[in-house]
């Protein structure tokens, strides 16, 4: 019977353990995966350059301090939200994209419905605008290793990229037919 205990006890031991491990290690690649996403971002102007073995060593340091930064920006941006606030958002975002609304009025819907407050949000926001300057800089980083042959391979920015002045897709086509349903 003791035997019998121990074997138990020692079993259960081991098998908390492994979990916990495997717990650890999920935790890992989750990170190496979000690491990995954020340098895809910060790379994907850049595909159709030919790196010489020089810049994509010195591409490889810089990235992997981004990385770091935008990961830790990233978190605390999470932080700021709980549990309960994460899931409300997510799913009134996956609800307002399911009915083909426009990105202010998502975010709108988003942050009442998981009704967040003002100084959390402007905090968000504040980080918001970290995070796109460090992309902004550690992209020009990386321009500035490059040739003017390199660079010439590099996607044209578009026009008015970033102002809210683009070109309106189907709105314009539902003013006129609303305009045509009035008129009748």
């Amino acid at each position: 019977m003791k035997f019998l205990n121990s074997a138990l006890t020692i079993a259960l031991t081991v098998c908390v353990a492994t979990s916990a491990g495997a717990q650890d290690d999920t935790k890992k690649k989750r990170n190496q995966a979000g690491g990995k996403q954020i340098s895809n971002q910060l790379m994907a102007r850049f595909k159709k350059v030919e790196f010489t073995a020089e810049q994509k060593t010195k591409i490889a340091e810089m990235t992997k301090k981004f990385v770091g930064e935008m990961q830790a920006l990233r978190k605390e941006s999470q932080s700021l939200l709980t549990p309960e606030q994460r899931k409300a958002r997510g799913a009134a975002m996956k609800a307002a994209r399911a009915e083909g609304k426009k990105w202010k009025d998502i975010q709108a819907e988003v942050n009442k419905a998981a009704k967040i407050d003002d100084s959390a949000m402007s905090k968000m926001k504040e980080l918001q605008k970290k995070m796109q300057s460090l992309q902004k800089s550690n992209r020009e980083a990386i321009e500035k290793l490059l040739t003017d042959e390199q660079k010439s391979s590099l996607p044209k920015p578009r026009k008015n990229a970033g102002k809210g002045k683009g070109k309106k897709k189907n709105s314009d086509k539902k003013a006129k037919d609303k305009k045509a349903d009035g008129d009748k």
